[in-house]
């Protein structure tokens, strides 16, 4: 056992035992909602689900996501309720993002906001604890782990994109500036200042933090894209007339002689 290194703070092996657990717990959570989004958004398109159903489901699961996730902040201290309505906000998230309608689902944007910060646990799983250190002031190992895990991800997620062609450019360069507001909010929602302070009592505290932080960004901008995208109106179609009016005559025959 050591002492910490700066007054006020916990011993070192303390903080990266602390920081793996977190990025463990939220690389995982990620991972389930993503496997959800994949398992709802094949159920929808292989039922062929009507597009005011899957809007109003839509909204509904959002909306039950974000109340999920205010109770669970009430909730966190209260074992084992606070690891059940986290597994609860975590279903109702992939749900919700698997029952994105219309034009914004077929961007995939969503998916690649959500691949963005997927890979950007995940790096800080690894990089996080390998920046924790005596020499390193803890804020400046947080965002600098947290920096170079998003810009990394973003680039590979731009990459891909134009690669395969399954989204454009345009909306892969908006969903890497979301997956960064994304990852900006949680920090700011108190997720920052716990993983700087390490405490083992503030574990799920912290993730229930950065998920907060994560909802209170995306459900109002997905909500409100989605609305856009469903009552944008469609171009009405020209009556041409009848579509005899409208064929190419055909070629006349050749005279034929007596």
């Amino acid at each position: 056992w050591r002492w910490p290194a700066r007054p006020g703070e916990m011993p070192l092996y303390v903080q990266r035992t602390f920081r793996l657990k977190v990025y463990g717990l939220l690389s995982i959570q990620l991972t389930i909602v993503m496997c959800l989004l994949f398992v709802v958004r094949y159920l929808v398109t292989t039922n062929e689900v009507n597009e005011t159903l899957l809007t109003g489901g839509f909204y509904t699961m959002g909306a039950v996501a974000v109340l999920g996730t205010l109770l669970l902040r009430l909730y966190a201290d209260i074992y084992p309720w606070n690891y059940v309505g986290l597994a609860n906000v975590t279903l109702m998230v992939g749900v919700c993002w698997g029952l994105l309608p219309g034009n914004l689902s077929q961007s995939y944007m969503h998916i690649q906001v959500l691949a963005i910060v997927l890979f950007t646990a995940v790096g800080n799983f690894v990089l996080a604890p390998l920046l924790t250190g005596e020499k390193v002031e803890p804020w400046s190992s947080i965002v600098i782990s947290h920096f170079v895990t998003w810009l990394v991800g973003s680039v590979l997620a731009i990459v891909l994109a134009s690669q395969f062609g399954y989204s454009t450019y345009a909306w892969s360069l908006l969903a890497a500036t979301l997956a960064g507001l994304l990852i900006m909010a949680a920090l700011a929602f108190g997720g920052g200042t716990l993983m700087v302070h390490c405490n083992p009592d503030s574990f799920l505290h912290v993730v229930i933090a950065m998920d907060c932080g994560m909802l209170v960004v995306t459900s109002p901008l997905f909500l409100f894209a989605s609305f856009l995208f469903c009552t944008y109106p469609y171009p009405e179609e020209v009556d041409l007339g009848p579509p005899e009016l409208h064929a190419e005559p055909e070629p006349s025959s050749p005279t034929e002689g007596p």
